[in-house]
């Protein structure tokens, strides 16, 4: 009987030590779930910050982009409006000469009027 009092014995230390390293563990994993939330979190933040990045350089590149079209186009419709201002002095410049070579035509006939009726 006695060998059978000395295992009840070991079972119940055994039980009591496997229960008090249960609520150990327990109170472990609690502590590390704790501890690593916070670190998600940060983890999370940064990943969101870094998708919220590449958004606004995918962005900024979109602008640059529509900004070197925007030169280009204004850079070619500087070039038209240079083109049309020398256009436009060409025929200013041929309205005046044309007038004064009607003047002179005008002037002459009108000369060879006043003879042919003297």
């Amino acid at each position: 009987m006695p060998r059978l009092t000395l295992y009840k014995r070991n079972f119940f230390q055994n039980e009591a030590r496997y229960t008090q390293q249960t609520r150990e563990l327990e109170t472990a994993n609690e502590i590390l779930s704790k501890t690593t939330q916070p670190y998600r979190y940060m983890v999370e933040g940064m990943r969101s910050r870094e998708s919220q990045i590449t958004n606004l350089q995918k962005l900024l590149d979109d602008e640059r982009a529509k900004v070197a079209q925007l030169s280009r186009e204004k850079a070619a419709l500087i070039q038209i409006q240079s083109a049309m201002s020398i256009d436009l002095d060409q025929l200013v410049t041929d309205r005046a000469q044309m007038e004064h070579v009607c003047l002179k035509d005008f002037l002459q006939i009108v000369l060879f009027l006043v003879d042919f009726v003297k």
